[in-house]
């Protein structure tokens, strides 16, 4: 819980100094230098328990970064495990450094699985094709809509 006064942020470096990682843990704040961000990380990691459209993932994979995210529906719409991406349950902490290990101790591993996840991009993810499948479903919506006919 956030105490009364408290920003989030600082709420975290709170956190972050309580547990002992306050000398590697890194608050940054607001960027505009996102994209240069992401291309210098060896991994990323998604811990959500709830995600909307998680943009982050492709963002990391548009750069080749290999992504570690919790196994969350909207995640699974996006990675397939082991093949351009690792998924460990939510909360589960012991997967989730499991599988950071296995990067880290598998450099070439790690880029396999990031040029996997930017072929994926490249073919599931492109603004030309998210905009089709999005006409398609517009239009199989709008199938659905009574003629005017039918409104009396």
């Amino acid at each position: 819980n956030i105490e009364p006064g408290f920003t989030f942020r600082e709420y975290c470096e709170n956190y972050a100094k309580n547990i002992g990682i306050h000398d590697r843990v890194f608050f940054i704040g607001e960027r505009l230098d996102g994209p240069s961000i992401l291309s210098s990380l060896f991994l990323h990691v998604l811990p959500s328990f709830n995600e909307g459209c998680p943009m982050v993932l492709l963002e990391a994979m548009a750069r080749k970064v290999p992504n570690i995210a919790s196994g969350i529906p909207p995640n699974k719409e996006i990675i397939t495990d082991k093949k351009d991406g690792v998924f460990f349950e939510a909360g589960n902490s012991r997967q989730l450094s499991e599988a950071m290990l296995v990067f880290l101790n598998n450099p070439s591993l790690a880029q396999e699985i990031g040029l996997a996840g930017r072929i994926n991009l490249e073919q599931n993810f492109t603004s030309e094709i998210m905009a089709a499948r999005y006409e398609s479903l517009f239009q199989s919506l709008a199938r659905r809509i009574p003629s005017k006919e039918n409104f009396g």
